[in-house]
């Protein structure tokens, strides 16, 4: 069952990697492209990157408190991201802003609380665990951006953005997935549950 829940969490982050690496990769030339400045559209990167920083503090210490701190939270933010790069394949510019904003907050903020549900779940295995997840982060970083520009070059801003927000989107359910499997595996842990969970 860990390794079904490593193997769901690694796809999850594959696949969230390589739209949110396209995000901090191309969202300066894209907000160009929407009539942005290039001295604002660095300015843009720059409060994007604030909001996932932010982002990631606020669900860490919300995980320390016993908030939130499940592979559900994590699909709640990719699907905020998703909603945030589908905004960004509007043609308007308040609405790529505001979705870059969001996406920056969503697609991006959610790393360090998947490495805190791993940690929790493998237990004694943390290091393997984390080891097998990053695999899947690292393998979507390396070739997301690569596919996302070969769209963009080739089909333009709406269908890259919308390309991105449906990844995303996809992450989002697989993490709702993985969130099942954790479950089954916390209560697993627990006295006298073991039979339970096998059972299901």
């Amino acid at each position: 069952m860990l390794r079904r829940f490593l193997r769901i969490t690694a796809l999850t982050t594959g696949l969230a990697a390589a739209q949110n690496t396209s995000i901090g990769g191309f969202v300066v030339l894209s907000a160009v492209a929407h009539d942005i400045p290039p001295a604002q559209a660095g300015l843009l990167l720059a409060a994007g990157s604030v909001i996932c920083a932010a982002c990631r503090l606020a669900v860490g210490a919300a995980a320390d408190r016993g908030i939130g701190g499940s592979m559900r939270m994590v699909s709640i933010m990719l699907a905020a991201g998703a909603v945030g790069l589908l905004a960004m394949a509007h043609h308007a510019r308040l609405t790529f802003v505001i979705g870059c904003l969001l996406a920056f907050g969503g697609a991006w903020g959610f790393p360090g609380l998947v490495h805190y549900v791993v940690g929790r779940v493998a237990g004694s295995a943390t290091t393997r665990a984390t080891a097998t997840v990053q695999a899947g982060t690292s393998a979507g970083a390396t070739v997301g951006p690569v596919i996302f520009g070969l769209v963009l070059h080739h089909a333009g801003q709406t269908v890259a953005w919308g390309s991105a927000a449906g990844v995303a989107a996809v992450a989002a359910a697989l993490a709702l997935w993985a969130h099942r499997t954790e479950r089954a595996l916390i209560g697993a842990s627990r006295p006298g549950s073991a039979r339970d969970t096998r059972s299901r």
